[in-house]
């Protein structure tokens, strides 16, 4: 047993884990593999922070890996089976790799890794499980979310918001009630939210957080929350999964912003509402145009501000005009560091890009054919699948008035008991039935806001390409937006732009083509 060498793996893969901590894991598997007889060297105890089921990212892991491949080591140690949680076909590949290496898995607590085919199902099993069991519990959650919002009728929280707090089932006025109807007074008088910060300060009225001075963020979230006109607003988000994963995580991760048609709506839950809702939507209007004159007080609008993306490190360029130079657009990851490096990516001069954009822009709009055949083909696809929810709505619909009929039926040939057992059974389809419509209403609705009308871009380029001339940068803007352009920049100085499919809501695409059509006349 002389001179056998393991390696230790020493992982924490749940939030919460604190008291199992590497160093803690380590310590105790190291002294059990001394005790077999093993040589731990320091460079061969991997201690990993690593939350995601998917282990091959993990650089510790790929290192674990490349040792037992090379035969380098003998064994490797961890603190339980739990530790090499991973997709279930990753750790049946690890545990084959160490039983065609000679290396063995040693567990310091609980039962050890089954040998041969049985164990292998085991292993199996146990992965997928795992991975079921953390679904379940994400999809938990958000059913959670669902039915407090739409069965209870209850807020996703009730934490407190300036000048009102959660008290007898509604949001009730606190002692900054008055504070927060100064505020929106300010507000609706077209007051700007520095302003308003001035007057609060001078007043001396304290920030949330008790600070003297107020930051424009606080102010601006005080007037952009519909509770103030009565109205508490759910369901905001949705989780997805993320373009591209950064860190060691694991499932949708990542959260959509719904448009305010998709929200949940909830009323009655304010006890006195400071402004009504024509006010507050009054006030939205205000700092969207106080937002457009900020920006046209600005040096230098940037047409193309967040529209590049750099594609060596996936970060987007934005505008900066350096000391007796010309303004340009950088990577936001070429001047500070980002994971360890800085993108190499170079600058793009401004007035180079922007001109070349906008003349590619004019030639498409002259003949967008390609363009218009993927329209034709996604508006198909969309339309077909429309079609199929549809037609799944009606048959959940008619389920439902099956579930009437056959409670009528059993109320008259069945007895007390066995109706009351057998209306059970219905309510609790009924109750199925109900949520699963409202789930597929829900997909409808978002499939409807990606149908696109042919004739909607075939007139988008009839009103733009005449026009082109006499629009400014805010009406360029607005026009790559409507045509979801995208500007992929290589690092080299080059560039190529894509132009999407709009996903916008066909009747909010229809006012933005009207207003570029005025804006650009």
């Amino acid at each position: 047993m002389d001179n056998r060498i393991a390696a230790v793996w020493a992982r924490v893969s749940t939030k919460g884990q604190s008291e199992l901590s590497p160093d803690g894991q380590a310590e105790r598997v190291k002294a059990k593999l001394e005790g077999l007889g093993y040589i731990v060297p320091p460079h061969y105890v991997f201690k990993v922070d690593w939350t995601s089921l998917d282990l091959d990212p993990c650089p510790e892991f790929r290192e674990l890996k490349t040792l037992i491949s090379q035969k380098k080591i003998d064994a490797v140690g961890m603190l339980d089976r739990d530790r090499l949680e991973a997709e279930g076909l990753q750790r049946l590949m690890f545990l084959a790799d160490c039983r065609e290496n000679g290396v063995q898995p040693v567990v310091y607590q609980g039962p050890p890794f089954l040998e041969g085919d049985e164990g292998q199902v085991v292993e199996l099993v146990l992965s997928i499980g795992k991975k079921k069991s953390v679904e379940r519990a994400q999809l938990g959650a958000r059913q959670g979310l669902f039915d407090r919002a739409t069965k209870k009728a209850l807020p996703p929280t009730t934490r407190k918001v300036y000048g009102m707090k959660w008290g007898n089932g509604k949001f009730v006025p606190d002692e900054d009630y008055g504070s927060a109807g100064l505020i929106w007074r300010l507000g609706l008088q077209g007051c700007k939210l520095k302003s308003i910060g001035k007057e609060l300060l001078g007043r001396g009225i304290s920030s949330p957080r008790g600070k003297s001075t107020w930051a424009p963020s606080s102010i601006r979230s005080i007037l952009t929350n519909p509770v103030y006109a009565g109205r508490i607003a759910t369901l905001k988000y949705e989780r997805v999964e993320p373009k591209e994963r950064r860190g060691s995580t694991y499932g949708k991760t990542s959260a959509r912003l719904k448009s305010q048609e998709e929200w949940h709506w909830l009323e009655g839950l304010v006890e006195s509402p400071i402004v009504t809702w024509d006010e507050y939507v009054a006030v939205q209007e205000r700092l969207k145009l106080n937002k457009l004159g900020a920006s046209r007080n600005a040096k230098r609008n940037y047409l193309l501000r967040g529209l590049i993306e750099c594609q060596l490190c996936r970060r987007h360029y934005y505008g900066v005009q350096r000391t007796r130079q010309l303004p340009a657009y950088v990577c936001s990851a070429s001047w500070a560091q980002t994971y360890g490096q800085k993108c190499q990516a170079k600058p793009l001069p401004c007035s180079d890009i922007e001109s070349e954009v906008k003349e590619k822009i004019r030639s498409f709009l002259k003949s967008p054919d390609v363009y218009l055949t993927e329209a034709d083909r996604r508006a198909e696809l969309t339309n077909h699948t429309i079609g199929n929810i549809e037609q799944n709505i009606r048959d959940l619909e008619g389920q439902y008035q099956q579930t009437i009929e056959d409670e009528r039926r059993s109320l008259k040939l069945l007895t007390d008991e066995a109706f009351s057992q057998e209306q059970t059974l219905i309510k609790a389809k009924r109750t199925w039935l109900t949520d699963e419509i409202a789930r597929q209403k829900a997909k409808l609705a978002q499939l409807h806001q990606l149908a696109i009308n042919r004739h909607m871009v075939e007139t988008m380029r009839q009103r733009l390409h005449t026009n082109l001339d006499q629009a400014s940068n805010e009406d360029w803007r607005r026009i790559l937006e409507a045509l979801g352009a995208r500007i992929l920049a290589f690092g080299d100085g080059t560039w190529d732009i894509e132009i999407n499919i709009p996903t916008a809501d066909a009747n909010c695409l229809q006012n933005s083509l009207v207003y570029l059509s005025l804006a650009t006349s």
